[in-house]
């Protein structure tokens, strides 16, 4: 603040120099030099313009105010997406594995590498959640709920995942295993689960799974 200080003072001492060094016109000169009226007052009316339009004018050293946009939710980047901690975090196995996902893989070998992962390091609930992420995403859902479960009881934080619990209520729209997706979110994940069933209400789900979301949700009441 103190250097934005010195640096207006010193800009407008530069400007007040060049004004008074500015040579200023004879008054016994007359008016022949004078520009018309009406081009003054249309100079004014412009200048009157552009400042109105620019909005009024910033306060030195006092940073404009943040423009927030309210009419769009802020989206998660991939990296949360994927996973709630940064890779760099990791050991450099469950790393590297962990920028593979980010990459977009999601195939067999990449979960074989995750069930391994997380028998090494049994402590990690993230391991559990991602395999998880990787089953709902190929619609394995049974498979995707035994890992949620898992990685819930090493970290019960995860009961409110707004990932986890979207991943497992879109398994509502599995006509084979939605009844296993009720239960999960009804008896391990609970009243944090009413947001995402309302959303599924009010969204471009088809009649049966906004049904069954419904249903859900008079269950948690």
């Amino acid at each position: 603040m103190r250097a934005t200080v010195c640096t207006v003072l010193a800009v407008g001492y530069w400007l007040g120099m060049a004004a008074c060094s500015k040579p200023q016109p004879d008054p016994k000169e007359g008016t022949s030099a004078a520009e018309p009226a009406d081009t003054v007052q249309a100079s004014a009316t412009s200048a009157a313009s552009r400042n109105e339009a620019a909005g009024p004018a910033a306060t030195p050293g006092v940073p404009p105010p943040p423009h927030i946009d309210l009419s769009e939710p802020a989206k998660p980047s991939a990296a949360l997406l994927a996973s709630f901690r940064p890779p760099e975090s990791d050991p450099a196995d469950v790393a590297a594995v962990k920028q593979r996902l980010l990459a977009g893989e999601s195939s067999s070998r990449i979960l074989k590498e995750l069930q391994r992962l997380a028998g090494k390091h049994g402590s990690n609930a993230e391991l559990p959640y991602l395999m998880g992420q990787v089953y709902f995403s190929k619609l394995w859902v049974s498979d995707g709920l035994k890992a949620f479960r898992r990685a819930i009881a090493i970290d019960p934080e995860l009961r409110e995942s707004p990932f986890l619990i979207r991943a497992a209520v879109g398994g509502l729209g599995n006509d084979s295993d939605h009844r296993q997706v009720a239960r999960f979110l009804s008896q391990d994940i609970g009243l944090p689960a009413a947001p995402y069933l309302e959303e599924v209400l009010y969204g471009d789900w088809r009649g049966q799974v906004k049904e069954r979301a419904d249903a859900i949700l008079r269950s948690l009441k």
